[in-house]
């Protein structure tokens, strides 16, 4: 944790010393559709795990440095909204994971408008929530020992005009968010299974220049 810290904060230094004219910093807004992955589900458990996407958002803002040639940095702290549609019998429950976060992306630039995005994404979980339609519950107590996430990012993005980006992402997490551990009658170890975020996004940035 305290080494992620070290990195943002080194990484915000680097492009806040970037010379003014290749600056820049906006706002960006995203439609995500988000979902769950189990891994190591056991086949007689695997009935019990049904899950579908559901469709989130994200609010952000942005600063990113460009070079004269083809990369640069950007940063996007802000709100995001993961989780999946948790499926049991004929009802559905949303399971709404609340995150302030921040991607920290290289950008490539392939040609002068299209360029893709690369890099890791910190989170920390705000709370998490249970909603159907005639319930909302506090869930955030059985994410309490994965709270912290780190995930990876990789975009796509074209600029349609000098302030404004179009672009489409895939996320998927590096650290679990649940991890259930499975014994055998005499309280043996016969497995583990654990739970990671992952989500598409179109997002619409809007950049001015410093």
């Amino acid at each position: 944790m305290k080494t992620s810290i070290a990195t943002l904060v080194t990484i915000l230094i680097s492009i806040l010393s970037c010379p003014a004219q290749d600056f820049k910093f906006g706002v960006l807004a995203g439609l995500d559709l988000s979902t769950t992955q189990q891994t190591n589900l056991p086949d007689n458990l695997s009935e019990f795990w049904d899950v579908d996407p559901m469709i989130t958002f994200n609010v952000n803002g942005y600063a990113g440095y460009k070079n004269a040639g083809i990369w640069g940095i950007s940063v996007e702290p802000g709100f995001i909204q993961k989780g999946a549609l948790h499926k049991s019998d004929d009802s559905k429950a949303r399971f709404q994971l609340n995150y302030i976060y921040m991607p920290v992306l290289g950008d490539i630039y392939l040609l002068d408008k299209l360029f893709i995005s690369v890099g890791p994404e910190f989170g920390w979980m705000i709370n998490a929530k249970a909603k159907a339609d005639d319930y909302t519950n506090d869930i955030t107590e059985i994410y309490k020992n994965h709270r912290y996430e780190l995930s990876g990012l990789i975009a796509l993005n074209y600029g349609l005009n000098e302030h404004l980006d179009i672009g489409i992402r895939y996320n998927h997490g590096l650290t679990n968010i649940s991890k259930i551990t499975y014994t055998d009658q005499l309280g043996n170890v016969t497995g583990e299974s654990k739970e990671y975020n992952q989500y598409f996004q179109i997002i619409l940035r809007f950049r001015i220049s410093k």
